[in-house]
């Protein structure tokens, strides 16, 4: 399960506010902007998928 992280940094930057998830970072002037982006990319996270794990992984014998 991936997780999304949002934390602030504490050295002086004009977008101190970092959302981080899979080792990707998306940088943010204010909090409430993260937030919103964090938990709307949880929640596409966390939605049902159509993509069924079995159909990417080879059978076995």
């Amino acid at each position: 399960m991936l997780e999304v992280t949002l934390e602030q940094e504490t050295e002086a930057h004009p977008q101190p506010w970092v959302v981080s998830v899979a080792g990707m970072k998306v940088r943010f002037a204010s909090q409430s902007e993260a937030q919103a982006y964090g938990m709307q990319l949880q929640e596409r996270i966390d939605a049902p998928h159509d993509l069924l794990y079995e159909e990417l992984l080879p059978e076995l014998p």
